[in-house]
């Protein structure tokens, strides 16, 4: 969803020259990483969030034997069987 500042600012930069286009990606990429740096979340409350972003029917489509057969799923190592 692009709100009116965002129409604007896309309508702008061509405007300006390509160094200065440099600067407005330098100064959103800064404003960017200020605000993940600043996401002091727990851990599992970041996986959670994420998580919640797959389809559930993904999840279903998971195996259910990956913490035995890691090494199957990762390298094509032999399949554990119990």
């Amino acid at each position: 969803m692009q709100t009116e500042t965002t129409q604007t600012i896309f309508q702008k930069v061509p405007m300006l020259s390509e160094d200065d286009q440099k600067k407005v990606l330098e100064t959103v990429e800064s404003l960017l990483d200020e605000k993940t740096l600043n996401d002091v979340r727990p851990i599992s409350a970041i996986f959670e969030e994420l998580s919640n972003q797959i389809p559930l029917a993904e999840w279903e489509e998971s195996p259910n034997d990956g913490a035995e057969n890691h090494d199957f799923y990762l390298y094509g190592a032999p399949k554990k069987n119990g």
